[in-house]
């Protein structure tokens, strides 16, 4: 019997119907997703708790594209078609309890005329990343999404670097559905990992890199200065320096333009944030400062270096030229053009040289222009500011490019309690102290009012009653206006919060024909706006607990209760809010503000990624070997046989011995995951066999990787057989081959022919 866990205790057998509150309901998984013209499609409901089950359910179609009443439903579940028209069309069906609180929703398609055929198929992206020992999940996209069983193929081009399995997981949505494989790194390499459609023969294809360690991707240089109208190459790399494809984006192509290939162009004065997104959907930033294009520099008359020196005059800097000792005169003939007999000073040919002048080049000042800093490396240091908004002063912090900033003390501020940190201005992101740094940051503190005398806390879009606030009953309720659009009230007290901020409401009391506010009698509303810090919470250990509270922030508020879409999934505790992983799988995490129809609520995924091993039970024959492997595991693990003289194991490999059955542990920080194998003993390949005088015939044992095997023939004067398993036909007659092998004996006829 299905074991339903709720309030911590499990429930068994059934409840006494007196006395007992339903706590939810579920539809069940269906037998398909998909009805054709002239079918029906019964749904179910579970109740939790078990006993309440029998109740009456409201069944209704809430959202359906088709034709009106189309897809209908009954009040026992029964979902049917109406019109027999050629399409394909899809409703939302849900299931409540008679007074509204719990319901469930399930999306059922229906397909008319011809049969569905696949018309796309794709990955979600191109390529992915696992390191070895791990598994990562490859989802693809298949249209249209009313294909209730698509088959697909799935290979790997190369089985020594990663192995896939299809998964069995299948989501439906509206226009498209989403199925996948799990795929496991078995050495570093890569390896295309292909799914086929067996009735269209669609093919799509993920190219699958496998490392030795899972690697952040960064862009080099972080930081670069370059001119207007000047490019620069930029590249993104793993932590093992190697090159990836990578998608780039410039946060302002006004400034700064970047092409598929990194290639950044400087088109104005400013500042852009290039971003590179690789083929896993991993990202790296890089900062690029656009300054003013250069000046071109004058242009140095040309020296020709020619054998007369006629041109000297023309080089205005030769004076720093010192070098030409032997012609210590010439600083005397100041007026060098005058100077035109230089061509009879013979002696020039011992100068000889002008190659002697060839270090001119270095006096044009061309060389110190083109040396410009066009890329200027900076530490990869980001600084972290706070901005406590009027409270206490809060440090800001250094924190090394992809580390995570600790959290500070809370700061304080006079008649406000401390909320939490922001990452923008209108305090509506909140920020996880456990995501990387990967840029400068300014973080904001959100506070909420202390009420110094009567009050109450509300949530934005929560009702409730007021009347219960006051000391004495009040025929109206009104607000100052400074409270509209952060509240509202009616005649009976039934108030709501609108916006986040403080409000005053008052009872009216009537003078002669009109309303006067009590102005002794005053609440003070606070109106808070709940918000999830992680939209996603993983999981990785079972029996692993954590607090849903600790992902709220935005409020001071505590939620009234709790709720999880599976609780074999995740498992909550309604009152206190404390999550426990049960097993593998995605459940949604409800909080809700307030009871019954005036309750609001807020909420996140939990992801549960608890290990599995690949395999929970297998057979293999003596001398056989086979792997196991530890899925969605980043751990080390620890191998071990409950029974060394049935199999070994070493790093996931299984070797038979002898026959019988034993546990294989694959143990993770003191978890065990179990496999149970059971060692059989190898079998013959053939146990009648014909052959004729002087032919020859191979046997064998199959599933086995048993060598030196002996076999024995009960009549070498009719069969002889080697030690691999030849049989060879000597003289007509019958005789037994046979060999002994875990205990068991392996025998093949064979009958001799004549020639």
């Amino acid at each position: 019997k299905t074991l339903v866990f709720y309030d911590g205790e499990i429930a068994k057998g059934r409840y006494q119907r007196s006395g007992t509150e339903i706590k939810g309901i579920k539809i069940n998984t269906p037998e398909s997703y998909v009805i054709s013209p002239g079918q029906s499609l019964q749904l179910s409901v579970s109740v939790y708790p078990e006993s309440m089950e029998g109740l009456n359910i409201l069944w209704e179609v809430t959202d359906q594209q088709s034709p009106l009443n189309y897809i209908s439903v009954d009040k026992k579940g029964l979902v049917t078609t109406n019109i027999d028209i050629d399409g394909s069309f899809w409703a939302d069906i849900s299931a409540k309890t008679l007074d509204g609180k719990y319901w469930d929703t399930i999306t059922i398609f229906a397909t008319m005329g011809s049969v569905v055929k696949m018309e796309s198929l794709r990955f979600d992206k191109e390529a992915a990343r696992v390191k070895v020992k791990e598994s990562t999940f490859v989802s693809v996209k298949i249209k249209p999404s009313n294909i209730s069983a698509p088959k697909l193929v799935w290979s790997s081009s190369d089985e020594g670097v990663a192995l896939v399995e299809e998964s069995s997981s299948i989501i439906y949505g509206k226009e498209e559905l989403s199925t996948g494989g799990n795929v496991y790194g078995v050495s570093k390499g890569q390896a295309l990992i292909t799914a086929r459609d067996l009735d269209d023969q669609l093919v799509a294809s993920c190219l699958v890199m496998v490392c030795e360690e899972r690697s952040e991707v960064n862009i080099k240089p972080y930081e670069a200065k370059i001119k207007v109208g000047d490019d620069y190459r930029l590249n993104v790399f793993d932590t093992e320096s190697n090159t990836l494809y990578a998608d780039w984006r410039s946060s302002d192509p006004s400034v700064a333009k970047v092409d598929k290939n990194g290639m950044v162009l400087g088109v104005s004065e400013g500042e852009a944030v290039i971003k590179a997104i690789t083929g896993d959907g991993s990202t790296a930033t890089g900062r690029i400062y656009v300054q003013k294009a250069r000046t071109t520099p004058t242009p140095t008359p040309t020296v020709t270096p020619q054998p007369s020196v006629t041109p000297i005059p023309t080089v205005t800097p030769i004076p720093t030229v010192t070098p030409i000792p032997t012609v210590t005169p010439i600083p005397t003939v100041t007026p060098i053009p005058t100077v035109t007999p230089v061509p009879t000073v013979t002696p020039v040919p011992t100068v000889t040289p002008v190659p002697t002048v060839t270090p001119i080049p270095t006096v044009t000042p061309i060389p110190t222009v083109t040396p410009y800093p066009t890329v200027t490396p900076v530490s990869p240091f980001y600084y972290v500011d706070f901005n406590s908004n009027g409270g206490s002063e809060v440090s800001s912090k250094r924190v090394l490019e992809g580390q995570q900033v600790s959290k500070p003390e809370d700061p304080t501020k006079d008649g406000y309690i401390f909320i939490g940190w922001y990452k923008d201005k209108d305090l509506k992101r909140p920020y996880d102290f456990e995501s990387p740094v990967r840029s400068f940051l300014i973080l904001y503190a959100k506070w909420s009012y202390i009420i110094p005398d009567k009050g109450v806390y509300i949530a934005k879009n929560q009702k409730i009653d007021v009347r219960s606030l006051f000391e004495k009953s009040y025929s109206r309720y009104s607000i100052t206006n400074e409270s509209r659009g952060i509240v509202s009230v009616n005649s009976k007290g039934v108030l709501s919060g609108k916006n986040p901020g403080i409000a005053k409401v008052f009872g009216c009391i009537k003078v002669g024909t009109s309303w006067v506010g009590d102005g002794e009698n005053v609440i003070t509303v606070v109106v808070e706006r709940p918000d999830i810090i992680k939209e996603k919470l993983v999981i990785t250990k079972p029996a692993a607990t954590y607090m849903a509270i600790d992902n709220l922030t935005g409020t001071s508020i505590t939620p009234t209760s709790y709720r999880s879409s599976n609780y074999n999934v995740a498992y909550i505790d309604h009152k206190t809010g404390k999550i426990t992983s049960i097993s593998r799988g995605v459940a949604r995490i409800t909080m809700y503000f307030g009871e019954g129809d005036q309750a609001i609520k807020a909420s996140f995924r939990v992801q549960v990624d608890i290990p599995v091993l690949s395999r929970n039970s297998l057979t293999l024959m003596t001398g056989g070997k086979s792997r196991l492997y530890l899925k969605y595991n980043n751990k080390e693990v620890e191998w071990k046989s409950s029974d060394e003289k049935i199999a070994t194991v070493e790093n996931g490999e299984v070797k038979a011995l002898n026959c019988g059955r034993a546990n294989i542990y694959a143990s993770v920080e003191g978890i065990n995951y179990t496999a149970e194998l059971t060692v059989e003993p190898p079998r013959i390949n053939k146990t009648l066999l014909e052959i004729r005088v002087g032919k020859s015939r191979i046997i064998r044992l199959k599933d086995t990787r048993l060598k030196n095997i002996e076999w024995f023939s009960s009549d070498e004067a009719i069969v002889r057989v080697n030690e691999k398993g030849l049989i060879e036909g000597i003289s007509p007659g019958r005789a037994t081959v046979y060999t002994d092998t875990g205990g068991v004996r392996n025998a093949c006829e064979v009958i001799v022919l004549l020639k």
